[in-house]
């Protein structure tokens, strides 16, 4: 049987605010010893000093928090920002948040530095400083797919966005919304389906390889059908110059152990592709699915300075809900499929990549 963890609690001090301020008035004021007066008020010598140092008076008698108090309500911001737009932020993204800003503030923390995350300790702490933030138990995924997937779900939906436009002001200004995905294309294409003999169990059409590697393409476009360049990630450390050829233009080529998008991968795209390509007029709405690459302190405090609003398509809907999977993406991947056929036919024994 596990052993159930005892949560840390920080120590509360015996001593008052008002013993506090009784204390640096006799030793600012009466010159009594720092010794002496500690040990009438009952406060640790040590915390007299700090406190004297400081003249922080106010201040509860505890450990101080690992995050300074702004840093903690520009946190606490965050959270209710994203969770207004659609933007459901777990335990464990609230915990990676809390180790940015702790690292970004240079404030002396015990978080993990393998793990890029605030411990659970720290989050028990932080739900008590700020009990109005519930924590809601999610479904499990095929029970919330059909769940989720309901008229009145959709339409609760498309309301709160329809609003949400209209509190912008963009509702009449295609120019200003866009959407955004990713979406995999591998080096082995689907074959087209054969015509063969009735009867016979299996057909075969070449492909270039028996496996293939996944490249992720993170696309862009806006409500008026404006395509932005792509973002195109490859598997390994370094991006070949030969997979450069014959791509749009500006694409920006990035690589990563997976090939799969991650935070760093969608701030570097945010920053470099994205935000150079949006028209001047402001505010911008960038509409996402909910997946947490998409989240960084970084990205939040940019998307702010910059008037860019992003929102967040229901959970579990984005097979129904997401314009590019639902219009674009179905025929980019039969083009490429037919282009990787047509390629294998005119150069036998050639690989795609």
């Amino acid at each position: 049987m596990a052993r159930k963890k005892k949560g840390w609690t920080p120590k509360q001090g015996k001593w008052s605010k008002e013993g506090l301020k009784e204390a640096v008035r006799h030793v600012k004021c009466g010159g009594m010893s720092k010794l002496k007066a500690s040990k009438m008020y009952n406060i640790p010598r040590t915390t007299l000093i700090r406190r004297l140092k400081t003249m922080d008076l106010d201040s509860p008698a505890t450990k101080p928090t690992v995050l300074a108090i702004n840093d903690e309500e520009a946190l606490v911001g965050h959270i209710l920002r994203m969770e207004e737009r659609g933007f459901g932020l777990t335990i464990t993204d609230v915990r990676k948040l809390a180790y940015e800003i702790a690292v970004r503030s240079g404030r002396k923390h015990c978080f993990n530095n393998d793990k890029k995350s605030a411990g659970y300790d720290w989050w028990q702490g932080f739900r008590d400083r700020h009990p109005y933030l519930p924590v809601c138990i999610p479904e499990g995924l095929s029970a919330a797919r059909s769940s989720m997937l309901n008229p009145n779900v959709i339409s609760a939906y498309f309301q709160k966005l329809g609003s949400f436009m209209d509190k912008l002001n963009i509702k009449e200004k295609p120019q200003q919304v866009f959407n955004a995905d990713e979406t995999g294309l591998s080096t082995v294409h689907d074959p087209s389906k054969i015509v063969g003999k009735r009867g016979k169990k299996s057909v075969h059409s070449k492909t270039s390889r028996e496996r293939g590697e996944n490249v992720t393409a993170l696309c862009c476009v806006n409500a008026e059908a404006r395509v932005l360049p792509p973002m195109l990630i490859f598997k390994g450390q370094r991006v070949s110059q030969a997979l450069m050829g014959n791509t749009p233009a500006n694409t920006l080529f990035a690589c990563s152990k997976s090939s799969f998008i991650d935070s760093d991968l969608f701030n570097n795209w945010f920053q470099k592709l994205f935000i150079p390509n949006l028209p001047p007029q402001r505010p911008v709405l960038l509409i996402l699915d909910g997946h947490s690459s998409h989240i960084t302190v970084d990205l939040l405090e940019t998307a702010v300075s910059d008037q860019i609003e992003m929102f967040c398509l229901p959970p579990h809907t984005t097979h129904w809900t997401q314009p590019l999977d639902r219009s674009v993406f179905g025929p980019l991947k039969r083009s490429y499929n037919l282009c990787c056929e047509a390629f294998l036919r005119q150069n036998p024994g050639s690989l795609l990549i």
